[in-house]
C-alpha cells in the first residue's frame, strides 16, 4: 500500500512496484489512474482504523502536507502517522516512511519540525524512516516542478550569498531505494539517500536551465540576510505564507552523509547532468553536443548530421561512453578547444579528438577542408604551413595566460 500514490514520488513508485511484480493498493483521496492497482480512500485529516492495513505486507507512507506553515497545522500529519503506525503494528505490516532532509527537532520551518516528529512516532513503533535530498527529474512536479517553472519564467535567477547547498537525487533512484527496503529489517535511525557531494543551489538551477530547458540564464547575487530582515518585518505567519521562510530554510538544511546508506541499499545514483534530462538519461544528448564541438573544431564549420551520428555510434561502441562534459564556452565556441594542451589533457579527450580527426579526414567535407578540394601550389602550401605555425604559437600563449584561471583544463 502506498499513501500519496498520486503525487510526484508516489506515481513513479507505483509504476516501479508494478514493474517489479508487486500487487499495489493506492491509498489516496481520489481514485488513481493506474487501473491495475487496488484503491483505498485515505486522507491525512481522517485517521484510519486498525483494519486499514489488514492483508497488507508493506505500507509506504508518502502522503504529507507540503504547505505546513505552523506547528498546529503539522499536527494533522502527526495524528495521521500515529493511526497508521498503530494499524501496522496490529497487522504486522512493515512501515516505510519517506521523510525529508529538512527533518530536525529545531528546524527553522514547521515542515521540517513536523517531519522530525513523525519520524519519532514511526521509530517508536518499529518502522523505518528514509530521508531523501532534493528530488528531481521525470515529469516536473512538486518542488522540482516549481523550480522548473521559475527558471523557465525568470530571465535572471538569484545566486544566494552565502550559497545554500542541496543534495540531489533523481526520483527514480529514490524509488529504487524505497523498493530495496521492502522485506528487510529496519535499520537504526533514518536512512539518508542523496548525492554525497552537495551542490550549490544556483548550480542546481543552472542544470535545470541548461540540461532540462536548454536555455541561457544570468545570475545576480542576492544576500540571504535580506530574507532574514524580511522575515522580521513580515512576522512568522506571513513569512511562511509568502514562501520567505522556505527560502531561509534552504541555508539551514543539514548536510547528510549518504555513502554508507546508499551502499547498504545497493543503490548507485545517476549524475545530476544525466538525470536532469527529461528521459532520465542525458548521455546521448551530451555526446552529440560534445561531438558537434570536436568536429566543428576540426572542420572549422558544423559537421553534417550523418558524420555527427557516426561519431556518437563509434564512441558508444569503442570507447567509454561517459561524456567529457566540456565547458559551455567550448560547446558554444568550439575554436576555444585550442586552449587544451593535448599533452596534459586526459587520455579520453585525446582519443575523442583523434576519432573526430580521423572521421573528418575520411569524409568529402574533410577533403575540402584540408586540401581545398584540389592540389594546391607550393606557394599556397607555404602560406598554409606558416598560418598553422602562427596559430599554434597563438594558442600556446593563450594556454599559459588561461591556466591560472582554470581555463583549458579538463577534470
Amino acid at each position: 500500500m502506498v499513501t500519496g500514490a498520486n503525487g510526484y514520488i508516489g506515481s513513479r513508485l507505483v509504476r516501479m512496484l508494478l514493474a517489479n511484480g508487486h500487487s499495489v493498493v493506492c491509498a489516496t483521496r481520489r481514485v488513481t489512474s493506474e487501473v491495475v492497482c487496488g484503491w483505498q480512500f485515505f486522507d491525512l485529516a481522517t485517521p484510519v482504523a486498525a483494519e486499514f492495513t489488514k492483508g497488507i505486507d508493506v505500507l509506504i507512507h508518502l502522503a504529507a502536507q507540503t504547505q505546513v506553515r505552523t506547528d498546529e497545522e503539522g499536527r494533522i500529519d502527526i495524528a495521521a502517522a500515529e493511526a497508521l503506525v498503530e494499524a501496522c503494528y496490529v497487522n504486522r505490516t512493515q512501515l516505510v516512511f519517506v521523510s525529508s532532509q529538512s527533518a530536525q527537532q529545531n528546524a527553522p520551518s514547521a515542515y521540517g519540525r513536523t517531519k522530525w516528529k513523525v519520524e519519532q512516532v514511526v521509530s517508536k513503533w518499529g518502522g523505518q524512516s528514509l530521508r531523501p535530498g532534493q528530488v528531481y527529474g521525470a515529469v516536473p512536479a512538486g518542488l522540482f516542478g516549481t523550480l522548473v517553472a521559475a527558471v523557465a519564467r525568470l530571465p535572471v535567477l538569484p545566486r544566494f550569498l552565502p550559497a545554500p547547498r542541496v543534495q540531489p537525487i533523481h526520483v527514480d533512484d529514490l524509488c529504487r531505494a524505497i523498493c530495496s527496503l521492502i522485506g528487510r529489517a529496519p535499520i537504526t535511525g533514518p536512512i539518508c539517500v542523496a548525492s554525497d557531494e552537495p551542490v550549490k543551489f544556483d548550480e542546481f538551477l543552472a542544470h535545470i536551465a541548461q540540461q532540462r530547458l536548454r536555455v541561457k540564464r544570468a545570475f545576480i547575487p542576492v544576500p540571504m540576510v535580506l530574507f532574514r530582515g524580511l522575515t522580521v518585518l513580515l512576522g512568522d505567519k506571513l513569512a511562511a505564507r509568502t514562501g520567505v521562510s522556505r527560502l531561509l530554510s534552504l541555508s539551514a538544511i543539514p548536510t547528510m552523509k549518504t555513502k554508507a546508506d546508499l551502499a547498504a541499499l545497493g543503490v548507485e545514483l545517476r549524475p545530476l547532468w544525466v538525470g536532469m534530462h527529461g528521459s532520465g538519461d542525458g548521455t546521448r544528448r551530451a555526446l552529440l553536443r560534445e561531438g558537434k564541438a570536436l568536429l566543428t573544431y576540426v572542420l572549422r564549420h558544423p559537421p553534417p548530421p550523418t558524420m555527427l551520428r557516426s561519431f556518437v555510434r563509434y564512441i558508444e561502441s569503442a570507447d567509454d561512453s561517459t561524456p567529457l562534459l566540456l565547458p559551455d564556452y567550448v560547446l558554444t565556441f568550439p575554436s576555444w578547444l585550442g586552449l587544451y594542451d593535448a599533452d596534459f589533457a586526459p587520455e579520453q579527450f585525446r582519443r575523442r579528438l583523434d576519432a573526430a580527426t580521423a572521421l573528418a579526414e575520411a569524409s568529402v567535407v574533410g577533403f575540402h577542408r584540408f586540401l581545398g578540394g584540389q592540389v594546391g601550389s607550393p606557394f599556397r602550401a607555404l602560406l598554409s604551413m606558416g598560418g598553422a605555425v602562427f596559430l599554434d604559437c597563438w594558442w600556446r600563449a593563450l594556454r599559459l595566460l588561461a591556466r591560472p584561471w582554470g581555463w583549458g583544463q579538463l577534470r
